[in-house]
C-alpha cells in the first residue's frame, strides 16, 4: 500500500519547523529600536530657538511700567559668548542708555497649564558683561493661584537672591536651579524687602492648586532696576521637567546641521542584533 501524504491536521506527520523569515526578523527589530527611540525623545526634548524658528518663544521691550513699546534696548540671538554650558549661543539682552528702568523680555506660553506642584527641575545658565551688581536676567512664572479672593500672582526667581551656585559673577556663565531657589511673588507673600523669600514648595502651602497662566507664562527679564543701570546680559538655555518629562530650550543663531555619525550608534546596534539572529537562524534550520 502506498504512503499517504502527511494532511495538514495529521498529527503524526513531520512536522516543518516555524520560522520568522529573514525580513521580517530585521522589520521588527529596527521598528523596536524606532519605537524605544521615540520614547526616548519623548522624555528628553532639546528644542533650539533661533531667529527664524522661536518655537514658541517671543521677544519685547517695555517701559518703565511694563508697557509694551519700542524703546532703545534690544534682544537678540547671538553666538557665545565664550563657550555657553549647553549649545553654542544665547539670548542677548540690553536696556539703552538711561533705560536701566525699562525692560528687555523674553516670553513663552509653552507651560500653559502647567501645576507647580508638577514641576520637578528648572533651570537656566546667565552670562553678565555688564550689570548693576544685583540683577542677573530673573525668572517670571505667572501664577493662576486658585484661590477666589486673590486668583493671579506671579512668583519671581532672581539670582541674588540665592546661596547656589555662589555670588553673581561678570563673565561667566552660571547655572541657576529655580525648583530648588527662593522666590518674591506679587502677592507679597514673600517679600525681600523685609528679608522674606520663600521656596516652591512654601508658595504651594499657600495656594495648592497653582499652575502657569497664559498672561505670564514663564518669562525672562534683565530691567527694571534704576534709569542710570546699564545691562547687557546674556541666558544660553532654560531646562524644564515635569512628569510629562524634560524640554530643554537652547538659544542659537541658527539650528545646527545634524551629525549623521550620531545615527551611526543605534543603527549600527540594530544591524549587527539583525546579522546575528539570521546568522543563528540558518545554523538552526
Amino acid at each position: 500500500m502506498a504512503a499517504r501524504s502527511p494532511l495538514p491536521w495529521d498529527r503524526t506527520a513531520p512536522q516543518r519547523k516555524r520560522t520568522l523569515a529573514p525580513v521580517r526578523i530585521l522589520t521588527l527589530i529596527l521598528l523596536a529600536g524606532l519605537w524605544l527611540g521615540t520614547m526616548e525623545r519623548a522624555a528628553a526634548i532639546t528644542i533650539i530657538v533661533t531667529p527664524t524658528t522661536p518655537n514658541g518663544w517671543v521677544t519685547f521691550e517695555t517701559d518703565q511700567t511694563g508697557t509694551v513699546a519700542s524703546t532703545a534696548g534690544s534682544v537678540t540671538f547671538v553666538d557665545g559668548p565664550g563657550t555657553p554650558p549647553n549649545g553654542t549661543g544665547s539670548l542677548n539682552f540690553q536696556t539703552g542708555p538711561g533705560e536701566g528702568d525699562f525692560s528687555v523680555q523674553a516670553y513663552t506660553n509653552t507651560f500653559l497649564g502647567t501645576r507647580l506642584d508638577d514641576i520637578s527641575q528648572l533651570s537656566y545658565t546667565t552670562f553678565a558683561t555688564t550689570f548693576n551688581g544685583q540683577q542677573l536676567p530673573y525668572l517670571l512664572l505667572g501664577v493662576d493661584t486658585g484661590d477666589i479672593l486673590n486668583p493671579t500672582d506671579y512668583l519671581i526667581f532672581e539670582p541674588a537672591y540665592q546661596a547656589f551656585p555662589g555670588p553673581q559673577a561678570l563673565n561667566t556663565w552660571q547655572t541657576w536651579d529655580v525648583a530648588s531657589g527662593q522666590f518674591w511673588n506679587g502677592l507679597a507673600d514673600f517679600n525681600p524687602g523685609f528679608g522674606n523669600t520663600g521656596s516652591l514648595a512654601q508658595y504651594l502651602s499657600l495656594y495648592p492648586d497653582a499652575t502657569i497662566n497664559l498672561l505670564g507664562g514663564v518669562r525672562l527679564i534683565t530691567g527694571f532696576a534704576s534709569a542710570g543701570d546699564n545691562f547687557n546680559t546674556n541666558v544660553g538655555d532654560l531646562s524644564f521637567t515635569t512628569s510629562g518629562g524634560n524640554t530643554t530650550f537652547l538659544f542659537a543663531t541658527a539650528v545646527p546641521e545634524l551629525d549623521p555619525s550620531s545615527f551611526a550608534l543605534p543603527f549600527g546596534a540594530l544591524a549587527a542584533t539583525a546579522l546575528i539572529l539570521l546568522d543563528r537562524r540558518k545554523k538552526t534550520a
